[in-house]
């Protein structure tokens, strides 16, 4: 099929191609059978191209040839006739006997008023002699020699008014082949050459009446230089024809464009069809196969069900929850089974337990240590797993800072590591230290895996969810410097900080102060007598700690003042190095 597209696109035989189809264009090779037509695309070519060429110019009939009054001329028998003078003449013994009748004719005219004889130039020439030769060449010979003249004449007109080859040839039915075209010269040629001698012989005649002569009979020569272009004149009325039906002949032309198709392509098509009836045989055979294992694998899932029914326990769940609890350093209640299928929390000597006795963080701990044998399990003995979304919300809320990693551990794990069913994970999280640990869990240390992606969600008027990279995320102090960039840089924007821009100086202050082993930074501001910093450190305390007196006026400070007041604090301890490193200044 690419074959036919590549070789026929853009070809005369362009518009019998579907366009962007593969499949339809096969399909329409597949419609036809093969068979033993004789016709070639090379005769669907010259039919296109003379529709194609015959729209430009006007179509004229072929006129034939007549050739009635050359034959009529021909058979006159005045040119067997042997055309002599008066035998009651005394000189036509001499002239007979002589045999010089054509010669004496001749010299004839050359007779003068006196009795000189034009030959031997002497008075030899008497009037009796020029008597008898007028009656010698009498008016019957005349009308002969008159006849031979006005035959010459109208064969000649005749032969002048036959059409010329050129006009023929320009004919686009004879030119656009070359066999037509020459055939037609040599038919044309033959023609002209046998009118050609009869003229000659006619002249000849003439010259000499007294010979009999025998014209050449060109009526078979007429006839097939007419029956040739009777033919052409059929190829003209049928084009005249299919052209006021050309979309018809179109169409025509199309259905055998793909039959020649099928035919000359009917070896590759019958290996491909026995091919696909064997290939359909077997995919028939395998369908069977398949349908055959579907049910057995819906009886044996029938069996499972059955079964788990019957084994379905909570021992392996109950024990693997106490077993991290105690990993976690968790002693002072557990799980045990309750009835059949049931759990309830327990303290030592105490078979009872009230849950809201339990601290938040523990809620949250025994909650998701059940959630991950959820994971893991089945919540019935009927149920079937086709594979688990498992979304994890911020697992470490509530928790200590201590079990960051621990869950994440257990999260790596149970999900990432020892449980097929799970196909897909979501992981959400505030908590920059537990970003990082089941990150470097989950990927490693460079962080980057074609199966995992990071995405920070924001929430501003709408909420925006972007993928992003691991690089992309800061550690909370670079997170608190971040924001103070923001209120710097885009004054427009220190509006939205407003209400934590005070906490966020405050804990890079104290994180910075507390890693260079300097007193708190309050302190040590204060130590400082040359420095104004009362407004400063005052507006720090009360903004980030929420007092309740005059909270409205410091919503009201200047923005710019308390980000100068904060530079100078890294001046005036000798850290303003630090200051634009974080700034990104340097």
């Amino acid at each position: 099929m690419w074959k036919i597209k590549t070789r026929y696109e853009n070809s005369l035989f362009d518009y019998c191609l579907i366009k962007n189809s593969k499949k339809e264009n096969k399909e329409r090779l597949f419609k036809f059978s093969f068979n033993n037509d004789s016709m070639q695309l090379s005769d669907l070519e010259n039919i296109l191209k003379q529709f194609k060429d015959l729209e430009q110019i006007e179509i004229k009939d072929i006129t034939l040839i007549q050739s009635d009054c050359f034959t009529q001329i021909e058979k006159d028998e005045i040119f067997i006739k042997n055309i002599i003078g008066s035998q009651n003449s005394t000189i036509s013994d001499v002239i007979k006997k002589l045999g010089n009748s054509d010669w004496v004719k001749d010299g004839k005219k050359f007779l003068g008023n006196d009795n000189i004889c034009p030959f031997c130039q002497k008075e030899t020439i008497g009037n009796d002699f020029k008597r008898q030769l007028e009656e010698y060449f009498d008016e019957s010979y005349e009308l002969d020699m008159s006849k031979l003249q006005g035959n010459l004449g109208s064969y000649q007109d005749f032969y002048n008014m036959i059409t010329a080859n050129n006009s023929f040839l320009e004919n686009y039915f004879i030119k656009a082949k070359k066999e037509y075209e020459l055939e037609f010269h040599n038919l044309y040629s033959t023609l002209m050459n046998g009118i050609g001698k009869n003229i000659e012989s006619m002249k000849e005649k003439i010259k000499e009446p007294s010979k009999s002569i025998h014209l050449q009979d060109n009526n078979p020569l007429f006839d097939n230089l007419n029956i040739f272009l009777q033919k052409i004149q059929q190829e003209i009325n049928q084009y005249k024809i299919d052209f006021e039906n050309k979309n018809q002949k179109r169409k025509e032309i199309k259905e055998l464009f793909w039959q020649i198709m099928r035919n000359n392509h009917d070896d590759i098509i019958k290996e491909y069809e026995n091919n696909k009836n064997e290939l359909e045989k077997e995919l028939e055979n395998v369908e069977s196969e398949i349908k055959q294992s579907e049910y057995i694998i819906q009886e044996n899932k029938q069996k499972i069900v059955e079964l788990q029914s019957q084994i379905l326990n909570i021992e392996n769940t109950v024990n693997a929850i106490n077993s991290n609890l105690k990993e976690m350093g968790i002693v002072d209640f557990f799980i045990e089974k309750h009835n059949e299928n049931f759990y309830r929390i327990a303290r030592e000597n105490d078979i009872k337990i009230n849950f809201k006795t339990l601290s938040e963080g523990e809620k949250t701990i025994i909650s998701f240590l059940y959630f991950l044998q959820l994971c893991k399990g089945k919540e019935s003995g009927d149920e079937i797993t086709n594979g688990k979304i498992v979304v994890i919300d911020d697992p470490i809320s509530s928790l200590s800072h201590n079990h960051v990693f621990n869950i994440s551990q257990l999260i790596h794990q149970n999900c990432f590591k020892q449980n097929d069913d799970i196909k897909q994970i979501f992981i959400l999280t505030h908590n920059l230290y537990f970003f990082h640990e089941i990150i470097h869990l989950v990927v490693g240390k460079k962080g980057e895996s074609k199966n995992t992606k990071i995405y920070r969600l924001t929430k501003y008027t709408n909420s925006r969810i972007e993928e992003i990279k691991r690089g992309d995320i800061l550690n909370e102090y670079e997170s608190y410097w971040h924001i103070v960039i923001e209120c710097k840089n885009n004054p427009q924007e220190s509006e939205r900080y407003r209400h934590i821009l005070p906490n966020t100086m405050r804990n890079i202050l104290e994180y910075f102060f507390a890693f260079v082993n300097k007193d708190k930074y309050n302190e040590f501001l204060k130590n400082q007598a040359s420095f104004q910093c009362e407004a400063f450190l005052r507006y720090l305390n009360r903004e980030s700690h929420s007092d309740g007196e005059n909270i409205t006026d410091f919503k009201e400070m200047d923005i710019s003042k308390i980000l100068e007041d904060f530079e100078n604090i890294f001046k005036k301890s000798n850290n303003e190095a630090h200051y634009k490193k974080y700034m990104r200044l340097s």
